[in-house]
């Protein structure tokens, strides 16, 4: 039923119960979750006002209890999206804070080896300069990732340098543990949604196109959790 082909009288003379009631639900659920306004505040309190007998309150009751199972599926699976698009960048920056840090460290290891091949040390200093530079490139690593790191740390006064391998893979496991039981909890709510929706057995086009956005943001997090995460240890 396309509701810009009539107003609310037309509604209001031309449907059941049925349909006033889809017209109400579907219009409120595509507001809150796809953003497209159809009827203005005052027009669905008509809606609403229009169910008067025992059978119509009934109608009135079955969608309006769907539609409360929808909206708290719908948000809850929204606020796990938000939950882990935080996650995902508090770890994506993580990773490239010790990308970066490698990056550094690999750069002084080519200019330090291009040094020894191009001549530029003497033969009976190289041992020393190899050993010199090495302490370096740790030095680097260490103090760099450290510094990173304790941005990701409760406690920023942990001195451990050697320990830094371990923060960082004990930070990036929470975080993945954290993503995972959240798309756990939006595939939860989706299959939630899908069978009560089943159940309901009409028709509802702010429905389809519900499922259909949440399943492309659950395929999204699933890959991102299955691809990036990947190079994290369990």
């Amino acid at each position: 039923m396309n509701l810009q082909n009539f107003n609310i009288n037309n509604i209001l003379k031309n449907s059941d119960s049925n349909q006033r009631a889809m017209i109400l639900f579907d219009t409120i659920i595509k507001e809150v979750f796809i953003g497209e306004r159809t009827l203005t505040d005052s027009e669905k309190e008509v809606l609403v006002e229009s169910f008067k007998t025992n059978n119509e309150i009934r109608i009135y009751n079955k969608y309006y209890q769907f539609f409360n199972q929808t909206m708290i599926a719908g948000l809850e699976i929204e606020k796990d999206e938000s939950k882990i698009e935080h996650l995902k960048y508090i770890l994506i920056s993580l990773i490239q804070d010790y990308q970066d840090i490698n990056k550094i460290a690999d750069k002084v290891a080519d200019i330090l080896n291009k040094a020894l091949v191009d001549g530029f040390i003497a033969k009976n200093k190289r041992q020393e300069f190899i050993t010199m530079m090495s302490s370096l490139i740790t030095d680097i690593e260490n103090n760099t990732k450290y510094y990173s790191l304790k941005k990701f740390c409760k406690s920023e006064d942990n001195e451990e340098a050697e320990d830094e391998l371990e923060v960082f893979h004990n930070i990036t496991r929470i975080i993945k543990n954290k993503m995972q039981l959240r798309l756990y909890s939006m595939n939860f709510c989706q299959g939630l949604l899908k069978d009560k929706y089943k159940e309901l057995d009409v028709k509802l086009s702010s429905i389809d196109k519900m499922i259909i956005r949440f399943d492309e943001d659950i395929k999204k997090t699933q890959d991102f959790v299955d691809g990036c995460c990947s190079i994290i240890p369990d």
